[in-house]
């Protein structure tokens, strides 16, 4: 959100606000203090990467960590190759002290309204004034479950993946899992390895499953590797992909997964030709 001016009638800048204290929120704010402009971060948890801090003890990223740094300060190689939830929060709290940023903690943003060819922005802690508003409080913020779920059956527990912590509550019970995503597979994982009796996974159409490693090197090198490859055609990417996934493939087979008939990168590349991302 912007508005005509920045500034308060003496002239002095106002600083921008950020909703959010995660990697977005965090990332916009030293951008802008790199360039001069201030910036304060008002977050409703209470520290930096609140929402990371609430998910399940055995997340890992999979994008890698040479992936998933912030503009300016790379992840430290102590965090691993697939750094995982703790090791995300302690590199957010070493950006935010790295950066010396303005985040207060504890903020309940309530909502933001135009005042006077500026912004509003109303919290449980007093008002800000600015002229520009940045809201990062995340795409997927909140989970939704569909009410129907278990609505005639008390004795079926429903909730979502960041409302799981760890698979201790499900020993020896029966788990469906929904979604084949990567915390849908994870979570499965966690809970089959974890006393659960039985672990089924659901899904609408059969995913595309790739290596978490090729050679012994995280996907993010592999993926390097194959930078200025075409993606389709003999030799392409893609081909290479499929030929390293089958066996993995073969292994979901024997389970009853039927492997995705895309191919992985194909799918990210728009037919217009433009530049293409992956997470």
């Amino acid at each position: 959100m912007t508005s005509d001016t920045a500034r308060t009638d003496s002239g002095e800048m106002l600083p921008v606000v950020v909703v959010g204290a995660g990697p977005t929120g965090l990332a916009t704010a030293a951008a802008l203090d790199r360039r001069g402009v201030p910036a304060v971060v008002l977050e409703q948890g209470d520290g930096v990467g609140a929402a990371w801090r609430r998910r399940y003890r055995g997340l890992r990223l999979n994008s890698g960590r040479a992936f998933s740094g912030l503009p300016g300060m790379r992840m430290p190689r102590g965090a691993g190759t697939f750094p995982g939830r703790d090791d995300v929060v302690t590199y957010l709290e070493a950006y935010s002290a790295a950066a010396g940023l303005d985040v207060r903690t504890g903020v309940h943003v309530r909502r933001v309204t135009e005042d006077r060819g500026q912004w509003r922005v109303v919290t449980d802690h007093g008002d800000w004034r600015t002229g520009e508003v940045v809201v990062a409080t995340g795409l997927l913020a909140r989970g939704a479950v569909p009410p129907e779920w278990g609505a005639d059956r008390s004795s079926i527990r429903t909730l979502h993946s960041t409302d799981y912590t760890d698979p201790v509550p499900f020993a020896g019970a029966d788990v469906l899992v929904v979604g084949a995503g990567s915390s849908g597979f994870e979570i499965a994982h966690d809970l089959a390895h974890g006393g659960a009796r039985g672990v089924w996974l659901a899904v609408r159409t059969p995913p595309n499953i790739l290596p978490r490693s090729v050679a012994g090197n995280g996907n993010a090198t592999a993926l390097r590797a194959q930078i200025g490859v075409p993606v389709t055609g003999v030799g392409g990417a893609d081909g290479v992909r499929q030929d390293l996934t089958a066996r993995l493939g073969a292994g979901a087979t024997e389970q009853g997964l039927r492997r995705g008939a895309g191919l992985p990168l194909a799918e990210l590349v728009p037919d217009d030709g433009g530049p293409s991302a992956g997470g």
